[in-house]
Order: C-alpha cells, then structure tokens, then sequence
C-alpha cells in the first residue's frame, strides 16, 4: 500500500489583517541615562540622545538651586525649553555723560533710570497687565525707545508676539566682585559707565580721599575715578594685592528670556497686577477681588492641585 500526501495551498491579502493597539516607544537605558541619574535629569518622553546631552550639560551651565535664577534655569531645564534673548538693549549717544544710566527687570516692573547714583528715575513700564503697551516683547521695545536713555530692537521677529514676562528679573548692572589692582598709580579697569556708589576698594589708604578731577592728585591718600572710562588715578601705589569692587553698565545690554515666569506673591507690586486694589482712609491700599489676570492664574493653579479658595 503506497501512502499519499495531499498539497493544501492558501493565500491572504496583508489588508486583511487587522492590527490592534498602538506602537509604545520602548526606550533603552544608555550611558546619557546613568549621567542623568547622577544629575538628577531624567530624560524626557521620547527625547533623542543629542537633545539629552545638550541639557545635561546645561546643568553645569545654568545653575539649578532654590533662589529665583536657580528655579528659572531648573524649571526651564526641566521641561525640555531652553532660555533665549529676544531683544539687545543700548545706550543713547546724547545722553548727560556724567550719568550713570540703568534699566532693571523686577518682577511685572521695568525701571528705566536716569542716574542710578542719585536715584533719578526716567520711567516704570507696565509689562504684566494685559492690554498695556508693553504686554509682549514688541511693545515693551517701543517702550524703552520712548525713554531718553536708551534703544532696543528685535533680535527676532519671532518674539514680537511673545510675553515681555517671559524676560527673567535682571539688571544692566553688572557685579566686579574683586578685581585685582596694579602696583601703580594708574590703573584701567577695562571697562567704562562705572556706578559711582559701587566702588570699594580694599587698601582704604591709598584711596582714602576722592577728588574731582586728576589735577587735584596732590597727596596722600588722594585719588580720581573718570566713571565713564574706568580710568583710575592715585598719588601712591596700591599695597600689593589690592583690589576693587564696582559695578558698571553692560552695554549693549542683551537680556536672557525664558518661557518660564516666576513672580514671587508677596511683592506688592505684583499683588496689584493680581488682585483690583482698594483704597483704605488712611490712603494705604489692599488686595480686594482678583484681576482678570489673577483668576486665570488662580484657576490654573487649582486645576493643578486642588484646593479651596484661601488655603
């Protein structure tokens, strides 16, 4: 007897297969992963090698801590944004030189001065109440181009339309912490619009008495600054190891931005943006009902972590 086999032949159409579900990336620990444990930084959903590497070393960039600027650059970090300057800030070319002027970022305020040696103020600008000139970062730029100390402009066009909030707290003063002194009677510090109420120098002898031009260097313990130059004269020679502490004007000033903006509540100033004002009979004023503003805030925080009003 002879055993038979039968071929059995069957054919499909691939569209007739159904798939169900939807593909999960399913990412792979690598080296990038075990220098974010390290750090603190984990990788975000889907986020590619190149990217990953660009923040971590951020972190040694743009210091994450507790203070404000600290908790700008985390969160920023954190959230996969990076921090930008949308705008370059500069001096005008007919302004008293023998002022010291200053722009300040604080909070929902920008202080344009004058002369920050005696506190003489050209302008606050607005720059958190919505339906102000200076809401976004166009507006804000007009603004300081109608102030008679400085001009600003656009780095891109990109940021017109962005919030002037989103321009972190920060001064056009900058901070020389301790600059070394040469062991002569001259010396530059390389950089010129020197705050006049900053200067500390280390050796009080040398510079026990300031004059008001290089003329009247006649003795000892005499000395002249030119504030605008950063030109420094003195009848002696500074004691070796000597140094200065000053401030001066960062120019052109390039502010740094971030998509992340923090205010701290408890500043009156931006207490009043917040909440509609009341004025007491002693003249002083309170927070009453919340702005437009300040409810979209409060509800934003209340879809995050639920609470009752006034917790």
């Amino acid at each position: 007897m002879t055993a038979g086999f039968n071929t059995i032949s069957h054919s499909f159409e691939v569209a007739d297969v159904s798939i169900r579900g939807i593909p999960v990336p399913n990412p792979v620990f690598n080296e990038f992963d075990y220098f974010g444990t390290l750090l603190g930084l984990k990788r975000l959903p889907e986020e590619k090698n190149d990217s990953y590497k660009t923040r971590l070393l951020d972190v040694f960039t743009h210091r994450a801590s507790s203070t404000y600027t600290g908790l700008v650059n985390g969160i920023t970090r954190e959230l996969g944004l990076t921090l930008f300057k949308p705008i370059t800030i500069s001096v005008r070319t007919d302004i008293d030189p023998t002022w010291s002027p200053r722009i300040e970022f604080v909070d929902n305020i920008v202080y344009i001065w004058k002369d920050i040696a005696t506190k003489l103020l050209d302008k606050t600008i607005d720059r958190a109440t919505p339906g102000t000139e200076a809401y976004f970062i166009g507006g804000l730029v007009d603004a300081i181009n109608s102030s008679t100390e400085f001009t600003a402009v656009l780095n891109d066009s990109d940021y017109e339309w962005q919030r002037s909030d989103c321009i972190v707290n920060q001064s056009s003063s900058k901070l020389v912490q301790q600059q070394p002194l040469l062991s002569s009677r001259s010396n530059f510090l390389g950089l010129g619009n020197i705050d006049k109420t900053s200067v500390v120098f280390s050796d009080v002898l040398t510079f026990r008495t300031e004059v008001s031009s290089q003329s009247l260097v006649t003795s000892s313990g005499k000395y002249y600054i030119n504030y605008k130059t950063g030109i420094i004269k003195s009848f002696s020679v500074p004691d070796a190891g000597a140094s200065i502490l000053y401030s001066y004007l960062q120019e052109p000033f390039i502010p740094v931005a971030s998509k992340v903006i923090i205010r701290p509540f408890n500043t009156q100033e931006f207490q009043s943006v917040l909440f509609n004002q009341t004025i007491q009979p002693d003249g002083t004023t309170t927070n009453a009902t919340p702005t437009a503003l300040g409810a979209e805030i409060i509800n934003e925080l209340l879809s995050v972590v639920p609470m009752y009003w006034g917790e």
